[in-house]
């Protein structure tokens, strides 16, 4: 039975090549043409207002104009693109650029972990099976997913190839292209970095070309933003764990894809776990990354994008043992493939929905006609991405991430008030519609994204707004909130603009008969700053 497996394995081997190496010359494509298929990631474009104002006007602000703020954390990545705007080239283009590069990068560098020259037809075969993740669909929407995974890899290379120089190199830029790159650095590093006979080298490696410039851009950072910390470290603390230790729930959303299965896969190829850089890199690459990850609030954790290390280090340990591996390639790969369409394509599919969705959105067509309205004008919104990127409006991010007013605190209803910006745009995510309710104990202060919606809401309809409505996507019950200053200037020609976008106007939300509540907040029945009792 098993002899008649494997001739039947030997048959189709070649025909799984061939598709998987058609799969990543066409993914290779589809990289190419995205920006003009599909949007942007929300979070990916708030990386994408700092760089353009970056590059614009030489401070990192979140809108321009702006004071300093660090909202995006992803220096190096924002470091480039910001230097591709300054002479021209479109951040989305370019990010998109990068992670075709960083994909057949990723395959290079496993065939030289694995032994192998790298060739052509392997490459592909690899960026085939790179592009079958469900991060892809994170890297096509301007995500630092691949090139991230790309250094991972080429400082697991080096360690192993014992040089310390461009280890230290590397895993600098690991950090400095994204925070969470310290928690495989370090590990790593400190794994591998000793083991050699030229201990007092790697030292001297580790001190100039690691520890000093690190300390020197932390020290940087702190000086310049006037902040120990990024403000999203201070919002995504405040959340749930337990045992105060996990997030409630991402490590099941971590491991739902079974990415652990195919972890397990790849080091079932070697041929005992015992042995020393097996057991290093199990640590280094795995253990320790996914007990930081899983104490992480995970927002816009898009097509699972900050596990895409369990990839990388199921192809690392495949690599480090294909001389050694106990399954033949015939069985791997349609092994692999069958436990991708059982575990991973369901989820696959999801995303690319969801891409496909957010993609047939207005939003981005909405913000550049908002950007065509004299200024200046601002605004309050939950979702800061889209919105102040392509409107170039004063804003004020209502979560946090990228406003240190709310960063220690979420925005009350006298916020509104205060600020007074020409729109207030609210996300709803429990399906709820957008209308002050009376038995609301305001104000909430608990950082829950509930809680904000409904201080925002209070507040404008405690102040001279006009609420139009946006059902998102077109057909379900979730809404975007749009309430338009009534003494705004450009009040006539923002509300054009939603007009033309089939909003609901205030008028049909008046026929509803469900703005009694906000009337009677102007006219003073309800206290929208009283405290809980």
């Amino acid at each position: 039975m098993l002899l008649r497996l494997r001739r039947i394995a030997i048959t189709f081997y070649p025909l799984f090549q061939i598709a998987l190496a058609g799969l990543g010359a066409a993914g290779i494509v589809l990289f190419v043409v995205s920006p003009w298929l599909v949007k942007p990631w929300e979070d990916a474009v708030i990386l994408f207002d700092y760089s353009a104002n970056l590059a614009k006007t030489g401070v990192i602000s979140y809108y321009p104009g702006g004071p300093r703020a660090e909202g995006a954390t992803d220096f190096l990545w924002m470091a480039l693109l910001a230097l591709a705007r300054k002479i021209g080239i479109d951040s989305f283009y370019l990010a998109n650029l990068i992670s075709i590069a960083a994909a057949v990068g990723i395959a290079i560098v496993l065939q030289k972990i694995a032994r192998q020259q790298p060739r052509l037809y392997p490459t592909l075969i690899i960026s085939g099976l790179i592009f079958l993740t469900p991060q892809t669909l994170a890297a096509v929407g301007g995500f630092s997913v691949f090139p991230f995974g790309f250094l991972i890899a080429l400082l697991t290379w080096l360690l192993l190839e014992q040089r310390p120089a461009g280890a230290c190199v590397t895993a600098l830029l690991l950090c400095l292209l994204r925070p969470d790159g310290i928690v495989f650095a370090v590990p790593l590093l400190a794994l591998f970095l000793f083991t050699g006979e030229r201990r007092a080298r790697a030292v001297r490696c580790l001190i100039l070309f690691f520890l000093l410039p690190g300390l020197a851009y932390f020290l940087w950072r702190w000086h310049y933003f006037g902040n120990l910390l990024p403000l999203p470290f201070w919002v995504k603390s405040e959340t749930t764990r337990r045992f105060g230790l996990f997030v409630s729930n991402d490590p099941i959303k971590g491991l739902r894809h079974l990415e652990v299965a195919l972890l397990i896969i790849a080091a079932g190829c070697g041929l005992a776990l015992r042995l020393g850089t097996n057991l290093r890199l199990l640590s280094g690459l795995i253990l320790i990354p996914c007990l930081f990850y899983f104490q992480m609030r995970l927002d816009q954790n898009i097509g699972g994008r900050f596990f895409f290390f369990a990839y990388i280090s199921m192809g690392i340990l495949l690599a480090v043992n294909w001389s050694r591996r106990l399954i033949p390639s015939e069985f791997l790969l349609p092994a692999s493939l069958a436990l991708w369409v059982l575990a991973v394509a369901p989820f696959w599919l999801s995303v690319a929905r969801i891409t496909v969705t957010e993609s047939a959105q207005r939003q981005s067509a909405i913000a550049t006609a908002l950007g065509s309205i004299p200024g200046p004008n601002s605004m309050i919104t939950t979702e800061g991405g889209v919105l102040p990127y392509y409107s170039h409006w004063i804003a004020y991010d209502a979560w946090g991430l990228n406003t240190a007013r709310f960063a220690r605190h979420i925005p009350v209803p006298s916020d509104v008030a205060e600020i007074h910006p020409d729109l207030v745009v609210v996300h709803r995510v429990d399906n709820s519609p957008c209308f002050f309710d009376s038995s609301w104990q305001l104000p909430y202060e608990t950082r829950t994204w509930e809680n904000m919606e409904k201080n925002l809401i209070a507040g404008a309809a405690a102040a001279d707004y006009d609420l139009w409505l946006q059902a998102f996507p077109a057909g379900s019950h979730k809404y975007i909130c749009w309430f338009v200053k009534r003494s705004s200037p450009n009040r006539n020609a923002v509300d054009a603009i939603l007009s033309r976008n089939a909003f609901l106007s205030p008028v049909a939300v008046v026929h509803m008969g469900v703005q009694a509540d906000m009337q009677r907040q102007r006219t003073g029945q309800i206290d929208v700053d009283q405290r809980q009792p």
